[in-house]
């Protein structure tokens, strides 16, 4: 049995019957429109929208089939990246990058709206690279000019929303990465954000502020230049030091591509990540040949 993590999905009466409670996270501070009102637009929801038809093997819907247009989805994903997104001096969205297997659509990007984020953000980041399983959440289009993914829509979540532990232990690649010949001959969406395997350079402070700036190196002496502003340059900083050694090759998760004529790699907020030698195929293939 699938152990629930957030929300309380159902509750037991004193004749034995099971109460809806809507996956309202216990203890939680929501606003919580009227019942009725809330009741009402259920059904309107329900009536204007086509329940999917279409399931894979376990029984969850694939991440490439979401849309606005369906309603009931139940999906079984993989959580890539959680991030912090604040929208006000002490409040904040989550974001929430989900992936599945099937296909080239299989990454989304998931908002926890602000009177949800803090009930969610220390018990989904429990689960980052782990498998989860995501009923009653709404499927909305992705407006962003930089997307955090491939995709045309985000999952939102709502109050209805349950989120379960999966049982699903199956190893799952998604680093995602990008070739650098594909950034530096432009032919990379500059739309969508793209992680690469990076090689170890400098730490400077912009006139504009806080920056960390690097030049990255593959195994093919194909070399990009890459900025991080903010708060995102003081933490990758701290990483690389943390590290203790001058030889490091880097991994870049969600950067975006920038610049004109000569294309560089900029990060986007707090969905931007850097990992230093990783255990993992790719980067030991870098550091055989550059070191």
């Amino acid at each position: 049995m699938n152990q629930s993590l957030f929300g309380k999905p159902s509750t037991t009466g004193s004749s034995g019957s099971t109460i809806n409670t809507g996956g309202i996270p216990v203890n939680a501070s929501v606003e919580i429109p009227i019942v009725a009102s809330v009741d009402r637009w259920h059904c309107e929801y329900q009536s204007s929208r086509r329940k999917p038809s279409f399931v894979n093997m376990d029984g969850y819907h694939s991440v490439s089939e979401l849309c606005p247009t369906i309603s009931g989805w139940i999906i079984c994903v993989f959580v890539v990246n959680v991030f912090k997104k604040f929208v006000a001096p002490d409040e904040f969205e989550l974001g929430v990058i989900l992936a599945d297997q099937t296909g080239p659509r299989s990454r989304i990007k998931a908002t926890i709206p602000r009177r949800l984020a803090s009930f969610y953000f220390d018990r989904i980041r429990e689960y980052e690279y782990e498998w989860i399983i995501i009923t009653n959440f709404s499927v909305r289009n992705d407006a962003e000019s930089v997307r955090a993914t491939s995709h045309d829509y985000q999952i939102w979540f709502m109050e209805q929303t349950i989120v379960t532990k999966a049982l699903k232990t199956d190893a799952l690649s998604f680093w995602n990465f990008t070739p650098f010949e594909n950034i530096i001959e432009k032919t990379v969406n500059k739309n969508v954000l793209v992680g690469a395997i990076i090689w170890q350079s400098r730490v400077t402070e912009g006139i504009d502020g806080v920056k960390f700036s690097l030049k990255i190196l593959n195994q093919h002496n194909k070399v990009l230049y890459c900025e991080a502003h903010n708060q995102q340059a003081l933490d990758f900083q701290a990483h690389f030091r943390s590290l203790c050694t001058p030889r490091i090759v880097v991994v870049l998760v969600c950067w975006r591509v920038s610049g004109h004529p000569k294309p560089k790699l900029v990060s986007h907020g707090p969905v931007s990540k850097v990992f230093g030698n990783l255990e993992i195929p790719e980067v030991d293939e870098i550091y055989n040949v550059v070191f």
